[in-house]
């Protein structure tokens, strides 16, 4: 007999010595040629049918005969096989009798029929000590390996296992349970030839007659797809909380700046994201005013706010701006600078969006919101992320409206008190009409009026009398009973708007403030 772990080579020649060409053989007519088991020569001879150097057929319930190839086909060659040899139905029978024998003594009658019948599962067989004694080919195909290249190893030390110490630490913890007659199951990430998979993995130790477990059976479903999206799904379930408690905050917030560091706070408070910021840009596209930031985000707005970064006009922020429409960076190598792709990298930005704050056309500011992975905004992401952006574009409509229509209430009795005292010095009908305010450099409004029916020197002696932090009354146009004029007064006059905010209107917005008619007096 031979050694008790032949190679294919040799097994191919015994069954060469044992019959020629076409003429079938069994299973354990080979094993009588080695000091091994039955087990082992099936493996070989099954792996010299996946080389092309035997064929194989079935026969009866669980017996397989084997042969080598002639130029007929593999059934022709097996059925005159069948027919011209006497003893051809003796060692049929022979075999099906020795392997079941065989698969009984193993405690698994279809042990090979499940591991090895063209499934595309991962599978293999170990000693119970983890030594690999053969894996499928679906498993060798995923590795980009060859059985030389795993047979004869401990399991964990092979190819496929290689990702890290903590996976190698599992499975040999994994492999002690199941010499110990745990089934054992799991999801792990394992390496491929050009990709990594998650599996479901398992080890089902199998046992003999007596109890002892004498193989463990390795098997692998690549599960990364569903896995993918379960965790996809998750994140866009996150994602919409976030969404929630933003609209939550929103609803309360008081000024831009509290609608801003609620929006920045709660992305990053969900670890949705790496960093975050909010602001407008100026009408040119050259400066960028941040409301507020979360994140690591100041050295890297310092580097793209430098004096040597590529003009803001030319990027995502300014882009999203123009088009009112969501920008969204998920290769950097895209970018149109250098600059800008190192510093991206220096602060580990993998890929980032810019959402326009919007309503109805209009552009409040926008958002900047930066991932530390590349591919985070996918087609769910960015639909979420858009609708999130006329969320706050519409709260700060909402604010603005509020502080235009605030002071318009104000004006409003303002006016109706002018109107009353107007009443003592006539009976006649007249209009009084604010046309237009400017908000002036020095912290005052200078505010134009107009006015029939009523002589402009009567209006300027009622309200210098009437409102005495009022001043500048200018006298612009008088044509008979019309005039127009302006008058200079304090933000006091009427409540701030955004508690003391007195720029001029921020750029890409609408000027919201509209004439108001209250009975005969339009303000």
């Amino acid at each position: 007999m031979s050694s008790a772990s032949p190679s294919p080579a040799t097994v191919l020649n015994a069954v060469d010595t044992l019959a020629p060409a076409g003429t079938p053989v069994t299973t354990t007519e080979v094993a009588a040629e080695f000091d091994c088991t039955a087990r082992t020569i099936y493996n070989k001879l099954d792996v010299l049918v996946n080389q092309g150097a035997l064929e194989t057929k079935k026969v009866g319930a669980r017996g397989r005969v084997w042969w080598r190839p002639t130029e007929q086909s593999s059934d022709e060659l097996y059925d005159a096989a069948h027919s011209r040899s006497p003893s051809a139905n003796n060692r049929l029978r022979e075999g099906h009798d020795s392997f079941q024998l065989s698969m009984e003594n193993l405690g698994q009658e279809n042990l090979y029929e499940l591991i090895f019948n063209q499934t595309f599962h991962f599978i293999g067989i170990l000693e119970p000590d983890g030594t690999l004694i053969d894996a499928n080919d679906a498993a060798l195909s995923f590795g980009g390996l060859t059985r030389e290249d795993v047979v004869g190893k401990p399991f964990w030390e092979t190819y496929w296992w290689q990702l890290s110490d903590g996976t190698q630490a599992q499975l040999r913890d994994a492999i002690d349970r199941a010499a110990d007659g745990e089934f054992v199951r799991f999801a792990v990430e394992v390496q491929g030839a050009d990709r990594t998979a998650i599996i479901d993995f398992s080890l089902r130790p199998v046992s003999n007659e007596h109890g002892e477990i004498i193989l463990i059976v390795p098997e692998g479903r690549d599960i990364t797809e569903p896995k993918e999206r379960e965790q996809q799904l998750q994140r866009v379930n996150r994602l919409n909380t976030v969404i929630r408690a933003i609209v939550q905050t929103v609803a309360r917030a008081e000024t831009r700046e509290e609608v801003a560091q609620a929006v920045c706070d709660t992305l990053l408070e969900f670890d949705a994201y790496q960093s975050t910021v909010m602001g407008e840009l100026s009408p040119p596209f050259d400066d960028f005013e941040p409301w507020t930031m979360a994140g690591d985000m100041e050295t890297y707005l310092d580097g793209i706010l430098d004096q040597q970064s590529p003009p803001l006009s030319e990027g995502p922020a300014a882009h999203a701006v123009r088009t009112g429409e969501l920008h969204v960076q998920n290769d950097l190598a895209d970018l149109p600078y250098d600059y800008w792709q190192h510093l991206a990298d220096t602060h580990g930005i993998q890929s980032y969006a810019s959402v326009p704050l919007s309503h109805q056309g209009t552009v409040y500011g926008v958002l900047g919101v930066y991932a530390d992975r590349t591919e985070a905004f996918d087609q769910e992401k960015r639909r979420i992320l858009t609708e999130l952006g006329e969320i706050i574009g519409y709260a700060l409509y909402a604010l603005e409206r509020r502080d235009v229509l605030d002071p318009t209430a104000e004006l409003e009795f303002r006016s109706a008190e002018i109107a009353r005292l107007c009443r003592t010095e006539t009976d006649a009908d007249f209009e009084l009409a604010l046309d237009s305010t400017v908000s002036l450099s020095d912290g005052t409004e200078r505010l134009f009026w107009a006015v029939n029916g009523l002589s402009p020197q009567i209006v300027r002696s009622l309200v210098e009398s009437g409102f005495p932090s009022a001043s500048d009354f200018r006298l612009l146009k008088d044509v008979e009973e019309s005039a127009r004029f302006h008058v200079t007064a304090p933000i006091k006059w009427y409540p701030a708007k955004r508690q003391g905010d007195i720029h001029p209107p921020p750029p890409f917005r609408r000027n919201v403030g509209q004439a108001v008619m209250t009975g005969g007096l339009r303000l």
